[in-house]
């Protein structure tokens, strides 16, 4: 999955798209998901539970329903919970744009599963590092 910086930087132009500055609500929201690594004794099911990972959720149902509720209920929460489906649907672009090709690459399919890991996290820390030393937004954000 992508890190903080990715998750922030698609917040911060999905903002830019419409010509508005996110809230803080939205960008802790883009990035709460993955606070899961931090908690103690987590486990991939608890990833997958925070992250409304379905055994088949390929229309996004559990995303949108996260929405809905948030959307009618009018809470002021709706900015983190929008947030935190843009952190969901990134994650799964990034799934699909990312990860599966890398994994069917002749690179990958040479090496280990903890040789492949190894460099997949190496690539995306380098990834985040670089975005966060060139983003013109940093202070800001």
């Amino acid at each position: 999955m992508p890190l903080p910086i990715v998750h922030l930087a698609v917040a911060v132009r999905m903002h830019e798209l419409k010509g508005i500055v996110p809230t803080p609500a939205f960008l802790l929201g883009s990035i709460a998901p993955d606070a899961i690594h931090m908690w103690p004794n987590a486990g991939h099911d608890d990833k997958l539970h925070v992250h409304l990972r379905g055994a088949d959720d390929s229309n996004h149902e559990r995303v949108r329903a996260l929405l809905v509720q948030h959307w009618t209920a009018g809470t002021e929460a709706t900015g983190f919970a929008e947030g935190y489906a843009a952190h969901l649907l990134t994650d799964r672009l990034w799934v699909e744009t990312v990860v599966e090709p890398l994994r069917e690459s002749s690179l990958f399919k040479n090496l280990s599963a903890q040789e492949a890991r190894s460099l997949y996290y190496r690539e995306t820390d380098q990834i985040d590092f670089n975005l966060y030393h060139h983003v013109p937004w940093r202070a800001t954000v």
